[in-house]
């Protein structure tokens, strides 16, 4: 899946994304598809593996949320809560994964 403005996937990702302030500077649409977790406010570089694992968990609780209320997502056949949860954490343990990466697990749980 390509980050473009068309997809209504990317633009709930970078929407949700800004509105937990994960941007360290502003960002634009374009420019934050490529940004690895890393580079996300909530990553933590010199943390171990189990502070970032908690922090990701964090995360993607509230993420998860905002796609379900602020951007309208609906889960896809076979997808709950528990399961977008699981996929979302494990993108964002990854440091080198990109925000465009994540857009593609986000768009395997939901129908925006």
């Amino acid at each position: 899946m390509a980050w473009v403005t068309t997809s209504k996937t990317c633009v709930s990702v970078y929407g949700a994304l800004d509105d937990m302030n994960q941007f360290a500077q502003p960002k634009t649409f374009e420019e934050s598809g490529p940004m690895a977790m890393q580079e996300l406010q909530f990553f933590i570089s010199l943390a171990s593996g189990d502070l970032n694992a908690e922090s990701a968990m964090a995360i993607a609780m509230t993420f998860e949320g905002l796609l379900n209320a602020s951007y309208a997502g609906q889960y896809k056949t076979g997808v709950d809560a528990n399961k977008a949860i699981t996929k979302i954490v494990a993108m964002l343990e990854i440091a080198t994964k990109t925000v465009a990466q994540l857009a593609e697990v986000v768009d395997t749980i939901y129908i925006f």
